[in-house]
């Protein structure tokens, strides 16, 4: 037999359980945002004489995220090609929608 305080105790955990799992899905998708503009950044401060797994120099970097940015880009790039930036639409899409529901 359940009583009264402690059926309004688990209806009190079940709101809490909620709103947590609303602010971890709202976190995941300001994360995932950053990533997705990131990842934009170092697209669109891609250079093909950046150093890369495949290309070595030993100019510097021009990517503004650095070496990791760089690497990241030429991955990019040549998996995709110029259509690299159309990939992330559905990622910011789905980032901004997960913040804002």
């Amino acid at each position: 037999m359940i009583r009264t305080g402690e059926a309004r105790n688990d209806r009190l955990f079940d709101h809490i359980r909620d709103f947590i799992a609303r602010r971890a899905v709202e976190i995941i998708g300001l994360l995932l945002l950053l990533l997705t503009a990131a990842t934009a950044t170092a697209l669109l401060t891609w250079t093909i004489g950046d150093p890369s797994l495949n290309h070595v120099t030993s100019a510097p970097v021009r990517n503004f995220l650095g070496v990791a940015g760089a690497i990241g880009a030429d991955l990019l790039m040549q998996l995709f090609g110029l259509a690299s930036g159309i990939v992330l639409i559905p990622l910011g899409v789905a980032s901004l929608r997960m913040m804002s529901s």
